[in-house]
């Protein structure tokens, strides 16, 4: 069993996803878990960032600050700063936390939502275009 394996059971992870452990990578289950890793802040930052080149090409940002237009689902963690906008008729999930910073600017008729964990969020949107933030605890 591996490290990231153990140390999830040690948090609650349960049987299914136990069981189902091998058949995808630890990013896809991170992504598709995110709402529970976060809550138990799972992996530590010193195991994200051996993996910080796997986690930057499915879209995590960890310890980062960057400029951003994309309509890409975003993760963006650990006292990240991203500067992001999304324009057209574009629709997009950001899921943040750990402190990070996000400036959103949404424009036209895009659509944007935000999953926040503990995380500064600023918005400016145009009156056609859509942000939905939901501020979700950690405990």
């Amino acid at each position: 069993m591996d490290k990231f394996k153990r140390q999830a059971i040690k948090l609650g992870l349960c049987e299914e996803w136990q069981d189902k452990w091998g058949e995808t990578g630890l990013i896809e289950k991170y992504i598709n878990g995110i709402t529970w890793c976060m809550k138990r802040e799972f992996p530590s930052l010193s195991d994200m960032r051996k993996h910080d080149e796997a986690l930057l090409r499915n879209g995590v940002y960890n310890e980062k600050e960057v400029d951003i237009k994309s309509s890409r689902p975003m993760y963006v963690f650990n006292a990240s700063v991203v500067n992001f906008e999304i324009s057209g008729y574009d629709v997009c999930r950001i899921y943040t936390g750990r402190g990070s910073k996000i400036a959103a600017t949404v424009k036209d008729h895009a659509i944007l939502y935000i999953d926040n964990y503990d995380s500064e969020v600023n918005i400016i949107s145009d009156d056609t275009a859509k942000c939905t933030v939901w501020n979700k605890t950690t405990a």
